[in-house]
């Protein structure tokens, strides 16, 4: 799953994500947080996000890096992230760019035709 949310401990939108093990290494988590962070920026006019990443996560700090996120600090521990010491990222307004086109939603047809 992947996601932005409005944290109310924290001054800007959230962008996380978590997938089973199984799913790790395969590109799904940079291809739903590109999606969402270019949603965020499209639809909801976001100009900056959060990401708050474990310290022992090397690969979810990678693809914050990756995504133009650039270490701001560190996260105290809160009800939601259960690891103090967390580091906090922020997204530069420049970096919510999707490379990719907005996709097409066709409409639903009825079952069976």
């Amino acid at each position: 799953m992947c996601g932005l949310i409005k944290r109310d401990t924290l001054e800007e939108v959230d962008l996380g994500y978590a997938f089973l093990p199984e799913f790790w290494g395969l590109g799904h988590a940079r291809e739903a947080a590109e999606a969402c962070r270019a949603w965020g920026r499209g639809t909801l006019g976001l100009r900056g996000l959060l990401a708050i990443v474990s310290p022992g996560n090397a690969s979810s700090i990678r693809l914050r890096k990756a995504l133009g996120f650039q270490r701001t600090g560190t996260q105290p521990a809160a009800t939601w992230w259960r690891s103090a010491g967390a580091r906090r990222y922020r997204g530069q307004p420049g970096t919510l760019e999707c490379p990719c086109p907005t996709p097409r939603i066709r409409p639903a047809r009825p079952c069976g035709t």
